[in-house]
């Protein structure tokens, strides 16, 4: 079959991009004719032998064009149906309007592994319930995702399965060994709900305050700053990371690694982190994946329902609303550091990994169906 890629691609985000990755690969292995198209105005990393072309997104109707050579619109993984933000919910609404044209078009839509919620408006919860209603194939990757989903659209049956980041290949090329690591994701949450960033400066003084806790405590460890999001400057991760870098008392142990679109090279680096302290949720993810111990801080409801399927330990999660309190956050990261088995996971990865898989088995059986069912069309034509 003929993939166009539905999502947020060519912004520089790493979560989508690896995303991005896996859907194409697995979708590949289940698929082996299969043909993908990804409307994105930067190249993207794609997996070795899957044939995927990159097309710009500049044009207006670019999807409604490219769907008339496709037949999937397929959307792999995210948190593709949230209104938190006004650009959010006008994407959302975007995609409702565009899905309807999809579906008169005679068009599938598929839509694997993705996070529902949170729906706070009735703008957003109409879009997201349209969607979802026009959806052919749907799997999510919570609990939550799947109790929003039979809220919203009753009659709409979707596949518990685990997020498609849990297939990411494990890293296995060394990097240069810096000595003890604490790895940083912080991103600017204030800026990028469109709300005055003061809180977001607040945040950067309370994590200087503790990461030079943690650097004065600990003369053998160094820091370094991850970006996981590159593509704003209103409210990428730079917003916050550049001063925080600027903040901190041992500029001759503080790295800044730069998001350029190579996440397996940034998973490399994070997987040679001692330990983690994450925002970003794939952030957080990966130091899992890498059985780095990490500290998520929870500033939004995917966060915490991540940490449920992990079955991280309660020390393991900050909550938002303490994110400011310096003092507090320094006794935590000096926990992570000292105490590192804390910050593991009591579930299994491979448990994880089983789960999110079970997207493409069920994914297996509706193309088996759907070629089922063209041949039938083709044999009652003939």
């Amino acid at each position: 079959m003929k993939y166009l890629l539905g999502g947020y691609y060519g912004m520089r985000n790493a979560g989508d991009d690896i995303l991005l990755y896996v859907t194409l690969a697995e979708v590949a292995r289940i698929d082996p004719a299969a043909r993908f198209t990804v409307v994105s105005d930067l190249p993207e990393t794609t997996p070795p032998g899957v044939i995927a072309t990159m097309t710009s997104g500049s044009r207006r109707f670019e999807n409604i064009r490219q769907m008339l050579a496709h037949d999937v619109w397929l959307f792999g993984g995210g948190g593709l149906l949230q209104d938190g933000a006004t650009r959010s919910r006008e994407y959302l609404s975007r995609l409702r309007h565009a899905a309807r044209l999809v579906k008169l078009m005679r068009r599938k839509i598929a839509m694997l592994g993705i996070g529902v919620g949170p729906l706070s408006t009735h703008e957003g919860r109409t879009a997201a319930a349209g969607l979802l209603r026009a959806a052919d194939f749907a799997t999510v990757r919570d609990e939550e995702s799947a109790a929003l989903v039979a809220d919203l659209a009753p009659e709409v049956r979707v596949q518990v399965a685990g997020d498609l980041a849990f297939l990411l290949p494990p890293t296995s090329i060394a990097v240069a060994d810096r000595g003890p690591t604490l790895g940083v994701s912080l991103l600017p949450y204030s800026a990028s709900l469109g709300r005055v960033d003061a809180d977001d400066g607040r945040v950067v003084a309370a994590m200087a305050q503790a990461l030079n806790r943690v650097l004065d405590t600990h003369p053998e460890y160094s820091v370094t700053l991850f970006e996981f999001f590159a593509g704003s400057r209103a409210y990428g991760d730079a917003r916050v990371l550049e001063p925080l870098a600027a903040g901190l008392a041992f500029p001759e142990r503080v790295h800044y690694r730069p998001y350029t679109g190579d996440f397996l090279a940034l998973h490399r680096e994070m997987a040679a982190c001692t330990a983690f302290v994450g925002m970003r949720f794939h952030s957080c993810l990966l130091a899992h994946l890498a059985s780095v111990p990490c500290l998520m801080i929870a500033y939004h409801p995917k966060s915490e329902s991540l940490t449920r399927r992990l079955r991280v330990n309660a020390d393991a999660v900050l909550p938002l609303a303490l994110l400011h309190d310096g003092g507090v956050l320094g006794t935590r990261l000096e926990m992570l550091v000292s105490e590192p088995d804390k910050f593991r996971p009591q579930a299994s990865i491979h448990d994880m990994n089983a789960a999110s898989a079970t997207t493409f088995k069920s994914m297996t059986d509706w193309l088996t169906q759907q070629n089922s069912n063209s041949i039938q069309v083709r044999g009652r034509s003939g």
